[in-house]
């Protein structure tokens, strides 16, 4: 608590004295992008990353946001580095101060956030003012700083990948290409091509649908055991096999579903076996991700997988996959 204050403290005396953080340069060689979201926001922003290396390729795109989040963008064509952030704003502060950025992207409404970029002396700071909707993160503290930035409004209710394009609009940019993009290192591949031979399976040869029975936001989930039967219909009608993905912590759903599994149905329980990065390897190798609203339905999107959404109580049309290989279903 005590370090919050401080950290707001320094950053509202240097919007006092200095001004607006509002020197928006013409040529920027460091931007750094903020967003403190869960891996499908992160997977959302990388249009952004993009579209700052289309207009400044020279420029250095950094980029901070949970330490989870760092195995998503590794090996990511147009991010020059990744900062982990976890929750010391004094330090990130330092670290901003000494990497010289000249403009700072916030992807969403963060008060400690705020005050370590703005504390950290970067010369503009752009910052999104929700106009639609609601964010718990709008905080009285996120408001005041807010003041001494460059805002650009963020409605909650649309397409979150397009709102934060929105966000480059003072740098000059105007895009509408919400395509993400991430990738994969080699030795990724190689294990994961590896694991699945162990698993009798064949990528190439064998129709392979994956299926993740879990989401970080419980609310989104859908019930295990339906994911079971959901597998063995679509194993015996299609004669497929089923890949099953989780994280460490999701052994227990897991386990829930595959226990409504029959013992006929040929299944792979990757289920706390991959990092982030082979993760990654192993969804460009599926046929179909069939999942609710979580994360890597957003790796598979990236990499032009096709995909089932099974949509609990969210809005559809603010983040979920869309195009002709991407199906919505509300539960």
């Amino acid at each position: 608590m005590i370090q919050k204050i401080i950290i707001t403290f320094f950053a509202l005396i240097r919007g006092i004295i200095f001004g607006p953080a509002d020197s928006v340069s013409r040529n920027p060689k460091r931007i750094i992008v903020a967003q403190m979201g869960r891996l499908g926001d992160m997977v959302c922003t990388t249009p952004v990353f993009r579209a700052l290396k289309g207009r400044y390729p020279d420029c250095e795109v950094l980029v901070v946001g949970m330490p989870g989040n760092a195995g998503v963008l590794a090996d990511h064509p147009d991010v020059n580095r990744y900062y982990p952030y976890s929750g010391n704003g004094l330090k990130l502060a330092k670290v901003l101060r000494t990497a010289k950025v000249d403009v700072a992207i916030l992807c969403g409404p963060h008060g400690l956030m705020l005050a370590a970029i703005l504390a950290s002396g970067i010369p503009a700071v752009i910052t999104p003012e929700v106009v639609g909707g609601y964010s718990p993160y709008e905080t009285r503290v996120y408001k005041l700083l807010r003041r001494f930035t460059v805002t650009k409004p963020h409605n909650m209710l649309k397409y979150a990948p397009r709102e934060y394009l929105r966000l480059l609009e003072p740098l000059g940019i105007y895009t509408d290409d919400t395509r993400k993009e991430l990738a994969y290192s080699p030795q990724a591949l190689k294990k994961v091509q590896r694991k699945a031979i162990e698993a009798g399976i064949t990528f190439g040869s064998d129709i392979c649908i994956g299926i993740i029975p879990t989401a970080g936001n419980k609310i989104k989930e859908w019930p295990a055991q339906r994911f079971g039967q959901l597998a063995n219909m679509i194993a015996k009608q299609y004669s497929v096999k089923i890949v099953v993905l989780g994280s460490s912590s999701d052994h227990a759903r897991v386990k829930e579903m595959l226990a409504a599994v029959d013992s006929d149905v040929q299944t792979w329980n990757t289920c706390g076996e991959m990092n982030l990065d082979e993760l990654k390897a192993l969804i460009t190798h599926l046929d179909c991700i069939i999942a609710v609203d979580t994360g890597p339905i957003y790796i598979a999107e990236a990499f032009g997988v096709p995909t089932i959404d099974i949509v609990g109580p969210v809005d559809e049309n603010v983040q979920p996959p869309r195009g002709k290989k991407h199906i919505i279903v509300k539960a």
